[in-house]
């Protein structure tokens, strides 16, 4: 009997871990439909549903007392990442301290793209919702030509500078040059002069 036991809790543990593993990992995206709660909130009642733009922006009730509130995006952002940046506005002009809870409710399900041009044999690769995949992931499942310059692999994103990345250093097992891809990246392989394969 405590056998079963024991072993009942064990597989309970696990399954735990597992979900707080794919939690943890989980990126937003819009339209995901969240749930979030402030500890601190001087009235009482269940958390506010709300939902994330197209754009990726999430707004957020400062208090159920009133209409201030403050808005973040969190597209591509994980739920602990997206907690701590609520956290850090809140305190910044509202709450001494704030305890944050976000809950994804219902997460979207639409798939994600990166756009790619050059020497590639793909001009596109889905992002499946929730699940991360790397520049150099997407180059490979993409494919690319004999005379691809894997040396400086040019990222283009929304909002951000555009980067260079050499993925000859990451097919060497540098993994600290690889960059986790976001929905709607835009990426360009040059070609060589010469044949590189």
């Amino acid at each position: 009997m405590q056998m079963a036991i024991f072993i009942l809790i064990c597989v309970g543990a696990l399954f735990s871990a597992q979900g707080q593993s794919g939690s943890a990992t989980y990126q937003l995206s819009p339209m995901d439909k969240l749930s979030v709660s402030i500890s601190q909130d001087p009235i009482p009642g269940k958390p506010v549903e709300v939902s994330v733009s197209p754009l990726g922006d999430l707004t957020v009730p400062v208090s159920r007392c009133c209409e201030d509130s403050i808005i973040v995006n969190v597209r591509g952002k994980t739920v602990e990442a997206a907690e701590k940046e609520i956290k850090e506005r809140l305190e910044a002009d509202y709450y001494e301290k704030a305890t944050v809870q976000l809950r994804v409710i219902d997460a979207s399900r639409r798939k994600g793209q990166v756009l790619l041009r050059g020497a590639v044999r793909q001009s596109a690769i889905p992002l499946d919702p929730g699940k991360a995949k790397t520049l150099y992931e997407a180059l490979t499942e993409a494919g690319t030509t004999d005379y691809a310059n894997l040396k400086k692999v040019k990222l283009d994103r929304a909002g951000s500078p555009i980067k260079y990345y050499d993925m000859t250093a990451v097919e060497k097992g540098d993994r600290t040059k690889d960059v986790e891809l976001q929905d709607g990246d835009r990426v360009t392989v040059d070609e060589s002069f010469f044949k590189l394969r």
